[in-house]
């Protein structure tokens, strides 16, 4: 019998494997320990990811043969394994047909198959399409009709959790894209209070944060920029974007010809505390400048010039920073046009920015 305290302790069990690592592993252990079974599995397939996730201990029958119990991932394919029906509790007896073919179930029910005498699993699936196979089996016992009635009780409430598994894969996955994007166009984004204190930071900011970047994070835990002056521009920034007077603002770090940092207000804002950061991180001008040197051409050193072309340098503060002289620049910027197909730097910034490179 399934007492109350059992139920609440499984029940919590399954919304908690969510974040366990393997996921659900320790519901499949209460679960199998309640109804004394010497194994319990786990089978996921998302709606919207290509492999299955086989979880929990061994049941007796092999990851194929519990894919197979899964309708097939797309209409017109043709199921090795009748379907089990959704919800419904199936015994080791009732899959002897196309399990153990040639065998009955009263030969099964006395010998059972090799490493398997009963099971009990049931086909879960959630409203978006992704679905789960919940089993429990014995190695050398029967199991009971009570024990078929836990596994259940378990699917309909796994159910919900599985719902949650699939929408947090789902927004993992667009945020790993977001995040690729951001780290390909060399940016990196941090989520402030008015009083500029790090609440929230992208995977990509820690390039920002290098002991030689201008950017660091206080004791206090507050945004800090390297000098005085740009550190200044950056409170008084907070508090006009905090008190709504401009909806963006940028601060100039001192470290190129554009702005290294944005800071604007998220529209899902609901209070005026909230302030995004945007800053450059510096960190993929190489790689950039290699693939533009593969895309059109050029010679490493007329990349790297091309880079600084493409950010609104002038030739002479291009040249100052690559540690050119002028008339060097000049005679790369007039290779870097004829091989770009260009007429000059406003086209080549075109160019650039439509180019792969850009997000390479």
């Amino acid at each position: 019998m399934l007492t109350i305290r059992d139920e609440d302790e499984l029940l919590t069990a399954v919304h908690d494997g969510l974040f366990e690592r393997p996921l659900w592993g320790g519901f499949l252990e209460q679960l199998r320990l309640r109804v004394r079974a010497t194994g319990a599995t786990l089978l996921l397939r998302l709606s919207e990811e290509p492999g299955d996730v086989l979880i929990g201990q061994a049941t007796g029958l092999s990851p194929a043969v519990l894919i197979d119990l899964l309708p097939p991932r797309r209409s017109g394919e043709t199921a090795s394994l009748p379907a089990l029906r959704e919800g419904r509790v199936y015994a080791l007896a009732e899959l002897v047909d196309f399990l153990v073919p040639g065998k009955s179930a009263s030969e099964l029910e006395k010998s059972g198959i090799p490493g398997l005498r009963d099971l009990r699993i049931v086909r879960i699936t959630e409203a978006e399409g992704s679905q789960a196979l919940l089993a429990v089996a014995h190695d050398s016992h029967p199991l009971s009709a009570a024990d078929g009635a836990i596994l259940g009780r378990m699917a309909t409430h796994f159910r919900r959790a599985l719902r949650n598994y699939a929408a947090m894969t789902r927004l993992d996955r667009r945020n790993g894209i977001a995040e690729d994007l951001l780290n390909r166009t060399d940016l990196c984004w941090f989520r402030l209070d008015h009083q500029g204190r790090v609440l929230d930071h992208s995977a990509g900011a820690d390039a920002a944060l290098m002991p030689n970047m201008a950017v660091q994070i206080s004791r206090d835990g507050r945004l800090r920029l390297a000098s005085a002056k740009t550190d200044t521009a950056l409170r008084e920034g907070l508090n006009t974007v905090s008190a709504g007077r401009q909806s963006a603002v940028p601060v100039d770090m001192g470290q190129g010809v554009l702005p290294d940092m944005l800071l604007i207000r998220p529209k899902e804002a609901d209070d005026s505390d909230t302030v995004i950061a945007y800053i450059r991180t510096g960190s993929v001008t190489h790689d950039r400048s290699t693939q533009l040197a593969q895309r059109f051409g050029l010679l490493p050193s007329e990349a790297r010039l091309a880079m600084e072309l493409a950010t609104g340098a002038t030739i002479a503060q291009a040249a100052e920073t690559l540690s050119l002289t002028i008339e060097t620049a000049r005679n790369y910027s007039k290779k870097i046009y004829a091989k770009t197909g260009v007429s000059g730097q406003a086209q080549l910034v075109h160019a650039i920015l439509n180019s792969t490179a850009w997000l390479s």
